[in-house]
C-alpha cells in the first residue's frame, strides 16, 4: 500500500467519524427537545438492549455469507453459490 493512499484513507475515516459524531450530537439535541427528559430516560434505557439484540441478530452474517460465497466460487460450484445468495 502506498504511503499517500494510507494517509488519504486515514483522513477519510477521520472526517467521516467527525461528521458522524456531529450528526449524533445534533440528533440527540433534537430528540431531547421533542420527547423531553422522561422520554430521553426511556430512550437511554432501551437503546443498549436494542443495540445488543441487533448485534446478536446481524453480527457476522455479512462476513459469513462473503466467506461461504468466496469458497463456493473458488471451487467452481456456481449453482451452490446462487443457492447461498
Amino acid at each position: 500500500m502506498k504511503k499517500d493512499s494510507f494517509f488519504i484513507k486515514t483522513l477519510v475515516l477521520t472526517v467521516s467519524n467527525i461528521v458522524t459524531g456531529i450528526l449524533t450530537f445534533s440528533y440527540s439535541i433534537i430528540l431531547s427537545k421533542e420527547i423531553g427528559s422522561q422520554g430521553m430516560g426511556l430512550y437511554q434505557l432501551i437503546m443498549p438492549i436494542y443495540s445488543m439484540l441487533l448485534f446478536i441478530s446481524g453480527g457476522g452474517i455479512t462476513t459469513t455469507l462473503s466467506k461461504i460465497s468466496a469458497e463456493k466460487k473458488a471451487r467452481g460450484k456456481m449453482k451452490e453459490l446462487y443457492e447461498t445468495i
